[in-house]
């Protein structure tokens, strides 16, 4: 998975959702924008999402056809806001950190 804060939602392959076991809901279409131009996926949900020891539950997710899923070889999917919006997430020029939220 590649880490995306530009993306909305968790984008996966359809090779890597049906292997994860999301739910997808077929009858529906989503056009988004990528870093590739406009493409069509469909909307599901992810039970849950964990990096690490880190994880979200009930996130959404849009599913793309393989041959149209173009993340780079050897990636599945692209980590976007709709699960990194759960965390506290901060970048600088030597790293990248995702911890949990504290609450008040």
């Amino acid at each position: 998975m590649v880490l995306d804060t530009g993306a909305t939602l968790v984008s996966l392959t359809a090779s890597f959702a049906q292997k994860a076991k999301v739910q997808i809901d077929q009858a529906s279409v989503l056009r988004i924008h990528t870093a590739n131009g406009m493409s069509d996926g469909k909307q599901g949900r992810a039970a849950t999402i964990q990096l690490r020891s880190l994880s979200a539950k009930d996130v959404p997710i849009v599913v793309q056809t393989d041959d149209k899923a173009t993340y780079g070889d050897g990636v599945d999917g692209l980590l976007g806001m709709s699960f990194l919006s759960h965390f506290k997430v901060s970048i600088d020029t030597q790293a990248i950190r995702i911890s949990s939220q504290k609450t008040k």
